[in-house]
């Protein structure tokens, strides 16, 4: 894979992939000549977010690439990040690839990657070396052709070769050290074309390069120098900068994981059961994606005159009891893959190991243990937006990432027992918007699909599948399909009806002294000389409970959250929200009976303007459904309303 195609991978798949660019610096012999030395300036929509420095020097052997460069990021989660990246590479005068380092930084973690290229009659075979968190990981590839590495060597040999002309097309094998594979890259010369540089017009060619449905396009002089790059799909370009341009300060690069906005809103997507949708794209032969799991099937395929190609899948949640379809360890023939070690999950890791056995105990039924590993990953990890994808020791050490990272870890335990999984990739809605996820599948007597991130044994229908591996390395159908441009249409869903129990009103509302939501499946009361109302504050609803004669106040919130979210988690997010605007003081925590539900709850002294007033915070989680209730009153006054909050709290009921 070209650099240019490394660098579009990673913007493009942060969400279940990754972007490294890292830096490093490149020192020459006596014996090397610079004979090329090129800065540009990456941007985003015009907006500069980072750089990129590239030196090429003759040795007695070849030559010598080298590259830095760095880009800022900001993450989903609106935090902010630099990555750095770099690489050297000897070739020799035929272009051939002889060695080459690479070193990112990304998240604080520093990715190392060492090749050795052998060159035969049959082709090239690179053995790699990662080097991550000081543990190391070597693959080994081959391809019975000609390869290259650096994406730069390719230009300049075609160059040389007389070949860097309008109507030259051809597929060319180019080393990817991230994916440990060599890609095969699609590249095209369309056509003359001219390059602003100084002032001047500078004539060259516009070169068009696909791989893996990704297009880039080049602006490359006639001697191979790149002029420009871009990635037209997000806006970002790498541009040959004038030396007396002054780029001035470089601004963080937005990243987007989603695969477009949906054509319908869905109020609880958690609660789909039954889905029909249908999937477009181009770019990709419909072959070459996998749209079935053991809860979605595939209705129909076709393409149209145009090229693009449209498959509508059907998907129901397989709630399937599978106890007792298989033992511990699976030893079913051609499993293998899906029991070993690779760069990303290890199961040989021995705390993972340890950590997997204590986990299931003496358990030896295979879904009873899935049930068991699936519930202890959910609850291990904290979700939290990285930028680099980290290994399973790293997880299991940070205790914290994305979806990527909750299969990764899962697929590590599992398999660390004798459960063969394999990585799940596809795209999630989320009521508005399809976001790119990954999550499992375990062999149970057949693959099922399992969801580690939101803690579903039994995902719901609106998580699309569209391709599956044992690695996220090495397997370029894990990553394919994320590029290709799918466009999703929701031609029907089902939600899951939530009976109330007797005695709830018919509609949701404010009767009396009583509040009854059938949405969000609860009910709350206040005592008699209370007043109830519903409100939205920026956005937001609550229901708001008074006194009438003043002094003390509740407050009721109703949240959709992942299945399984942590009540400590909401109360500690919504505890630092307030501290942020306030002075704040945690006189107490713990848990506490609301109603039928046991909720986490800590005690707050709050200054409101000069007046000391007390707050129980409480926070109870019903599947997908946070319940939030407050309760204040002056400190002066607490004790008198003591028994009001009681019954209020007593009074909280969910069907959920």
């Amino acid at each position: 894979m070209t650099k240019y195609c490394r660098m579009s991978r990673r913007i493009l798949s942060i969400a279940v992939t990754l972007l490294v660019l890292a830096t490093v610096a490149a020192v020459a012999s006596s014996e090397q000549v610079l004979i090329r030395e090129t800065e540009y300036v990456v941007e985003q929509q015009g907006t500069p977010i980072g750089y990129e420095r590239y030196l090429k020097y003759e040795t007695p052997e070849g030559y010598l690439y080298t590259n830095e460069a760095m880009v800022y990021v900001t993450l989903l989660d609106g935090s902010q990040d630099k990555t750095t990246y770099a690489y050297e590479v000897y070739v020799d005068k035929e272009y051939n690839p002889k060695s080459q380092i690479q070193i990112s930084e990304s998240s604080g973690v520093v990715t190392t990657v060492e090749t050795q290229f052998e060159q035969h009659e049959e082709g090239i075979k690179a053995i790699a070396t990662t080097t991550v968190s000081g543990r190391e990981y070597t693959q080994e590839a081959e391809v019975s052709a000609r390869a290259f590495c650096p994406s730069e060597a390719l230009l300049d040999y075609l160059a040389e070769s007389g070949l860097l002309k309008p109507g030259y097309k051809d597929e060319i094998y180019t080393w990817s050290a991230e994916q440990g594979i060599f890609d095969l890259t699609h590249i095209e010369v369309l056509g003359e074309t001219t390059f602003d540089y100084q002032g001047q017009e500078m004539p060259a060619y516009l070169v068009s390069i696909s791989e893996q449905g990704v297009p880039l396009q080049l602006v490359v002089s006639p001697d191979g120098t790149p002029y420009k790059y871009e990635i037209p799909l997000i806006g970002v370009q790498s541009r040959l900068t004038d030396p007396d341009e002054k780029i001035g300060k470089f601004s963080p690069m937005i990243l987007d994981m989603v695969g477009g906005r949906g054509n319908i809103v869905v109020s609880h997507p958690l609660r789909s059961v039954n889905s029909r949708i249908t999937i477009s794209f181009d770019g990709l032969p419909i072959g070459a994606a996998s749209f079935t799991d053991n809860r979605q099937r595939v209705v129909s395929e076709s393409i149209n005159e145009d090229g693009v190609s449209e498959v509508v899948v059907e998907i129901s949640v397989d709630t399937t009891d599978r106890t007792g379809w298989a033992s511990l360890p699976v030893t079913d023939e051609g499993l293998e893959e899906y029991l070993g070690t690779t760069r990303h999950i290890t199961p040989d890791y021995e705390p993972i190991k340890e950590a997997a056995l204590e986990v299931i105990g003496d358990e030896t039924d295979v879904y009873r243990a899935v049930e068991k590993l699936l519930a202890f990953t959910h609850n291990y990890l904290d979700y939290n937006i990285t930028l680099e994808i980290f290994s399973a020791p790293d997880i299991f050490e940070l205790r914290q990432g994305r979806c990527t990272e909750f299969s990764i870890l899962f697929a590590s335990l599992t398999r660390a027992v004798g459960i063969p999984s394999r990585l799940a990739l596809g795209f999630r809605y989320d009521g508005t918007t399809w976001v790119g996820h990954m999550w499992n599948e375990v062999y149970i007597g057949e693959w099922v699909a399992v969801d580690a991130t939101q803690g579903q044994m039994a995902p719901d229908a609106l998580v699309v599948k569209v391709a599956h591996a044992s690695s996220l390395t090495g397997d370029e159908s894990l990553t394919t399909t994320v590029f290709t441009g799918h466009r999703f249409y929701i031609d029907s869903v089902t939600l899951k009806e939530i009976e109330a129990p007797e005695g709830v009103p018919a509609q949701s509302g404010i009767y009396e002294n009583q509040y009854t939501s059938l949405e969000y499946a609860c009910q709350i009361s206040v005592p008699e000389n209370w007043a109830m109302f519903e409100v939205t504050q920026a956005g937001e609803w609550m229901l708001v409970m008074q006194h009438q004669a003043g002094g003390a106040s509740a407050i009721l919130m109703t949240l959709e959250a992942p299945i399984g979210m942590k009540a400590d988690d909401v109360l500690l997010a919504s505890i630092q929200q307030a501290a942020a605007t306030m002075p704040v003081e945690v006189i107490s925590s713990g848990s506490i009976p609301l109603g039928n539900l046991t909720g986490s709850t800590a005690r707050l002294r709050i200054d409101a303007d000069g007046n000391s007033v007390l707050q129980d915070a409480i926070v109870a989680v019903s599947e997908d459904i946070v319940y939030v209730v407050t309760l204040s009153a002056l400190e002066a006054m607490w004790d008198s309303f003591a028994a009001d909050f009681d019954q209020i709290k007593d009074s909280f009921i969910s069907w959920r």
